[in-house]
């Protein structure tokens, strides 16, 4: 089966891709195919077996040095081999595992379905209050707000006094798992495991509901790895004080 620009279309909930994304979808492989029978139980196996297993290791503040030796090391690894881009996917990446898509497990049959940036150390648990954002700035977070686990409240206060134009998280959303669904239990039975982002979205909805805040869209893509689903979002505003 091949994933076609107008599927990424319907993932993302939108009529049709801009043209250059089109093009993009157009011209790479992504096609994949849908175990069925023995192949579909041998993968919701090891999930299970992974999920009841001591691997998973819990996410949190303690961690902390562990995330910056990894990603020291995939630094050097990237300079080592000369700025060589492929150096740049992390090793928590495997290709060869299956993905999920639509509640159900697939396999890409391209194992790579796959910026000028200038960084800073920020510190999610201890926000620095010097550093303020420009009126028209937008935030946006992918798949580093799940490792705070439930302390996200001194994030989301540093963001209220920041008072960004816009707020795009895209997260692992523990809400937005239907556990009817058997794939879905199995990924809330991991994120809850590893103990991920907790409550972020219920937050935002209190939030909302005492106007501190504006919910201008949740989503989710039905998109993710074998064990989880990291790339719903929320999109948000703060309110000015009444």
């Amino acid at each position: 089966m091949q994933f076609t620009a107008g599927d990424f279309a319907a993932l993302l909930g939108v009529r049709e891709l801009p043209r250059a994304c089109a093009a993009l979808a157009a011209g790479r492989d992504f096609s994949y195919e849908r175990p069925v029978g023995a192949a579909r139980e041998r993968i919701v196996r090891q999930v299970r077996e992974h999920i009841d297993s001591d691997k998973p290791t819990r996410v949190g503040q303690h961690r902390a040095d562990i995330w910056e030796s990894c990603w020291q090391e995939n630094l050097d690894k990237f300079v080592r081999a000369g700025f060589d881009a492929e150096k740049l996917v992390p090793d928590f990446f495997k290709p060869e595992q299956p993905m999920r898509l639509q509640q159900d497990y697939v396999l890409p049959r391209n194992r790579k379905l796959g910026l000028d940036i200038a960084g800073r150390h920020f510190d999610f648990f201890q926000p620095d209050r010097a550093l303020t954002l420009p009126g028209d700035s937008g935030v946006l977070t992918m798949a580093a707000l799940e490792q705070v686990g439930a302390r996200h409240a001194p994030f989301l206060e540093y963001l209220l006094r920041a008072n960004p134009r816009i707020c795009v998280n895209m997260e692992p959303l523990a809400e937005l798992y239907d556990t009817a669904k058997l794939a879905d239990d199995l990924a809330l039975r991991y994120h809850r495991k590893r103990g991920y982002l907790d409550g972020f979205l219920t937050a935002l909805r209190e939030l909302a509901a005492k106007r501190r805040i504006e919910i201008l869209d949740v989503r989710r893509f039905f998109f993710g790895s074998l064990y989880h689903e990291a790339y719903s979002y929320v999109a948000w505003r703060p309110l000015l004080e009444v």
